[in-house]
């Protein structure tokens, strides 16, 4: 194992993967400058040159057009948007094009290799935070990933890179320093698979993103409370590792589903109907969820108001099975 950033492990896998494919390409703003946006892309133009790493101008529904084109062309084109708000901009191509080419050409196209990467901060209010993968998983053809820590991060990027659909990469701005450990060794994570990060017997707990993390914390004063969780990442959105979640919940008879976004129209809403259309029969009492509220995310210190916590599941947990 060797220690990496969380950001600096994205960087490696897009390193490795240029250097292992000649056809992949980075396409976005301030992606050639010193600091490489955010320092992800950093030294890259310099390793393979501007024709592989490709500057743009402010402008995300052209540089998502450009690697649209590229990939019709061969390349595997990798688009940095920086902030996931930005993505939004480019809604039309990403979903509208790139997610409906191998639909629309009845099988005359090899693929659409395409990887669209965003970074979800926090502290940069509400034109800058947003959790927009909601609007694209209602997208048929597009794939979306969200890795919690810097090991998946580097193995899900590789597999992204090598995946012949496009694919939405969303990372944790706010951990791109955060000091991790990950295998020395060539590695990939599989599309499509949730991990278990716990076990427990009592409740399945199952989340993405921040809310992982901040469930990981919880879990030391669930224990104290008497309740073993088990903790589920989905680390893929769509597909849904829909058979983790069903079998974790077959064992422990309760589900709370944890997501850092607004409630309405999320994602745990598409979990618990799932679980509940399949599972009704054995889960002991009401699937719980712990989210945001239907609010945008705040200026300042008072988006910390707003943010899921620790005691938030813990206390949802608890309410949940009345301990």
């Amino acid at each position: 194992m060797k220690k990496i950033a969380y950001g600096q492990a994205v960087r490696e896998a897009m390193l490795e993967e240029m250097q292992r494919d000649e056809n992949v390409i980075i396409v976005g703003n301030q992606v050639a400058p010193p600091d490489g946006g955010w320092g992800i892309n950093k030294g890259l133009v310099d390793l393979f040159g501007p024709e592989r790493v490709v500057d743009m101008a402010i402008a995300e529904n052209a540089s998502t057009g450009l690697a649209i084109g590229a990939a019709f062309c061969g390349a595997r084109p990798i688009v940095d948007y920086q902030m996931s708000d930005f993505m939004a901009v480019a809604y039309d191509p990403i979903a509208v094009h790139a997610g409906k080419w191998n639909y629309v050409a009845q099988g005359k196209l090899n693929g659409m290799p395409l990887v669209c990467r965003c970074g979800i901060p926090k502290a940069f209010g509400p034109h800058h935070s947003a959790r927009i993968y909601n609007i694209f998983a209602n997208s048929p053809g597009l794939k979306i990933v969200h890795p919690t820590n810097a090991t998946d991060a580097k193995g899900l990027m590789k597999s992204a890179v090598r995946d012949n659909n496009p694919v939405l990469f969303f990372e944790l701005l706010d951990d791109y320093a955060k000091i991790q450990e990950i295998p020395e060794e060539e590695y990939t994570v599989p599309i499509g698979k949730a991990a278990t990060v716990e076990e427990g017997s009592d409740l399945t707990i199952v989340a993405f993103g921040r809310a992982v993390n901040i469930a990981k914390e919880a879990l030391t004063g669930l224990k104290a409370a008497g309740i073993s969780a088990e903790l589920i990442d989905l680390r893929t959105l769509v597909p849904m590792d829909e058979e983790a979640i069903l079998n974790s919940v077959k064992k422990t008879r309760n589900l709370l589903i944890a997501e850092e976004a607004p409630r309405s129209f999320s994602i745990t809403g598409e979990i618990a109907f799932r679980v509940q259309n399949k599972l009704m029969g054995i889960l002991d009492r009401p699937i719980e969820r712990c989210t945001m509220e239907d609010v945008t995310v705040p200026t300042g210190p008072i988006e910390d108001y707003v943010l899921l916590h620790p005691e938030d599941i813990e206390k949802a947990c608890r309410d949940m099975l009345g301990k």
